[in-house]
């Protein structure tokens, strides 16, 4: 069982895979027993043991006799906590050379059986610093702002997610609090046109993952201040392919918050990207994701420009009616906003 359940659960890691390997963590799937499911190759450069190795060990044989005590009682806290556990820990390579490491922990569901994902980081040797990760050995909600959004909208199996999203923010804060933005501004318009709550809070989840692939995107591409070469924009837009690849096994994700994410920078008008569908055969959801990720975009600095007035911003989103957006929903939202700025 456990090696049919292995070949499944390795395409939830891809999303992991992308981004985890960039910001240097190891990462381990494994059930409540410690029992390892799956990993990535980075777990591998930490630990010293090939994939074939590891997924026939339990995560603990990878703790030092002198942590692992305190490592099984962490194991156990993720399994009866509802929140994400985060300790310092050692851990011994294949070698035997100890390595200190931050863990933070978190559980899901997959096929009805509980699972463990760990996302391990191997941290700094000195003493000092060893004794505050150990002092900070934790059970609070993380506390930055993009993650406790995610966290509250879905309470049943959003830990994976959760994970994925802290690494993201991490590396790219400005890409996670624009995501933020636009979520309060497809909320608004998605009120307007009297979506179902259940159809919001769907929406709601692609608006703060629609730009999460551009994790994937080399940084000094994303922060060019001048114009991007024919090479360069084919990479930035390969971000909704890379956002669906990330988060389409993630339980809390279902096809339509998927095909949101895959299909918002298509153009009303034709022409846009990934696939160039055009008119209401785009998804309505990703809609109103392009009409809100456009505008917060205008209102914002970019590497290659200053952020728009309000009028410069509105002016641009009424020439872009039937070209980029749908003109009926572009037309309510400039509406909606006139009715937030005299309230």
């Amino acid at each position: 069982m456990q090696k049919k359940i292995s070949k499944e659960i390795v395409n939830m890691l891809e999303g992991y895979e992308t981004i985890s390997g960039k910001a240097g963590y190891a990462v381990f799937i494994h059930d409540t027993r410690g029992n390892i499911f799956e990993v990535n190759k980075r777990a591998e450069k930490l630990t010293g043991y090939p994939r074939k190795e590891l997924l026939n060990m339990n995560v603990m044989q990878l703790h030092t006799k002198k942590e692992l005590n305190t490592s099984i009682r962490k194991l156990r806290l993720i399994e009866e906590t509802k929140r994400e556990v985060e300790f310092g820990s050692q851990m011994q390579k294949k070698n035997g050379k100890a390595i200190n490491v931050k863990i933070t922990g978190d559980k899901f569901k997959f096929k009805n059986i509980t699972f463990v994902i760990g996302m391990v980081r191997e941290i700094a040797p000195h003493a000092k610093l060893w004794k505050a990760k150990k002092r900070r050995s934790t059970t609070k909600p993380n506390s930055d702002k993009f993650s406790k959004q995610v966290k509250n909208m879905n309470k049943e199996g959003i830990g994976s997610l959760h994970l994925l999203i802290e690494i993201a923010e991490a590396r790219d804060p400005y890409t996670m609090k624009h995501s933020v933005k636009v979520k309060k501004y497809v909320e608004l318009l998605a009120r307007r046109v009297e979506f179902s709550e259940k159809n919001i809070e769907s929406l709601k989840l692609a608006s703060m993952l629609h730009d999460i692939g551009k994790i994937g995107i080399d940084q000094d591409v994303l922060t060019k201040p001048g114009a991007l070469t024919k090479a360069e924009y084919s990479k930035v837009k390969k971000h909704p392919l890379l956002s669906t690849k990330m988060i389409r096994r993630i339980p809390v994700v279902d096809k339509q918050i998927s095909k949101i994410v895959k299909y918002h920078h298509e153009n009303y008008g034709g022409g846009g990207y990934p696939t160039g569908l055009r008119g209401t055969k785009i998804p309505l959801g990703a809609r109103i994701l392009a009409i809100a990720d456009t505008y917060d975009a205008l209102r914002s600095n970019r590497a290659y420009r200053k952020a728009y007035s309000y009028p410069e911003a509105v002016g641009i989103m009424k020439s872009e009616r039937g070209k980029r957006f749908d003109p009926k929903l572009v037309d309510i939202f400039l509406d909606c906003l006139q009715s937030e700025a005299k309230k």
